[in-house]
């Protein structure tokens, strides 16, 4: 487990260092494409902080027509960008329950990689009444196990940068 996590730092090191190369390349080059307007740039991508509030299902269907999903928070870089921006709302992020027989097995995120680094809130995640399998992201930047079909809360989108 130790090493695994290991693996998933050096990863996430090599990652934010080719962003940071990326950025440099892309000051320097005009054929980047800039993030859409009300579009956020962090490390090679592009995030949506929506204003109306919507189902897990029906954020995600919002990001994919805007050619984006649900945020992929990959490590604590991204949570305090993520964090930063909350503006004091709730967001959907792109992660999900995995469910075998009534029982959470695991996360998720949208692009079916299992979850590796998270930030919980106290307590969570506490499958509340056994119906809570999407996450979102508190005013706080806490994480919060929630039901997919809550309208409460906003999303974020994310999308690569193209060069």
């Amino acid at each position: 487990t130790q090493g695994l996590a290991e693996a998933g730092r050096d990863r996430e090191n090599i990652r934010s260092e080719l962003f940071r190369e990326l950025e440099a390349i892309r000051f320097h080059n005009g054929s980047c494409k800039q993030c859409p307007a009300s579009w956020l740039p962090f490390e090679g991508s592009c995030y949506f902080f929506s204003v109306t509030q919507t189902t897990w299902g029906e954020a995600q269907r919002q990001c994919a027509g805007s050619g984006a999903h649900l945020v992929i928070v990959g490590g604590l870089d991204e949570q305090g960008f993520l964090t930063r921006n909350t503006r004091g709302r709730g967001y959907w992020l792109g992660l999900k329950a995995v469910r075998r027989l009534h029982k959470i097995q695991g996360y998720q995120w949208v692009d079916g990689v299992p979850l590796s680094f998270s930030h919980w809130n106290r307590g969570e995640p506490n499958d509340a009444m056994g119906r809570e399998d999407c996450v979102m992201m508190l005013s706080s930047g806490l994480w919060n196990d929630a039901p997919c079909d809550s309208e409460r809360d906003g999303w974020i989108c994310e999308k690569r940068l193209s060069c």
